[in-house]
């Protein structure tokens, strides 16, 4: 090529602007590492995803009755950490109609969706709507009551135990 005549030596260039120069090259190099690649061969999963949580109690509702034993164990488990993170969201899954799905899955032949089912209830029942649902649904405390022999799990046991104590401490007569 042919020699730049507008390059100015680099000891003649006042310090400020090489320090500048150096810094805007390491914002080029930084840019340059985090730009948006294209994700590598997407693949559907079984899993509840985080972005679904906008719209989360219905969907896991849904999710509930799925089919899969892995679609209701993460959706079980799912719900737990987004009931844990917020009151609101336990009087909003109530609403949603969570009870009833529950209940059929407290009889679950598989001990996880059990065991997480359980501790959802726990969760549900320490809102009033929850235990309203609760006692609203004529299956929900048999079957607390059937799980509280489940011979698998401590913690089903446990969790079982909680909810039928929230619903004992329901104010008396308030019940329609």
């Amino acid at each position: 090529g042919r020699p730049d005549a507008t390059r100015v030596p680099a000891h003649q260039v006042p310090l400020r602007t090489r320090i500048l120069s150096e810094q805007a090259q390491a914002n080029s190099r930084d840019i340059e590492l985090h730009k948006v690649r294209p994700y590598p061969n997407h693949q559907p999963t079984d899993k509840v995803s985080v972005a679904m949580l906008a719209r989360a109690p219905m969907k896991f509702v849904e999710c509930l009755g799925h089919q899969s034993v892995n679609i209701r164990r993460e959706a079980l488990g799912t719900m737990t950490r987004w009931l844990k993170s917020s009151e609101l969201n336990r009087s909003d899954q109530v609403q949603c109609g969570a009870v009833e799905p529950l209940t059929g899955l407290l009889l679950d032949e598989d001990m996880i969706v059990r065991e997480r089912t359980t501790a959802v209830l726990a969760l549900l029942t320490a809102c009033f709507e929850g235990v309203e649902a609760c006692l609203g649904n004529p299956d929900t405390v048999p079957n607390l009551l059937k799980v509280m022999q489940d011979k698998d799990s401590w913690e089903t046991r446990r969790n079982a135990h909680q909810s039928l104590q929230q619903i004992g401490k329901y104010p008396e007569g308030s019940a329609t």
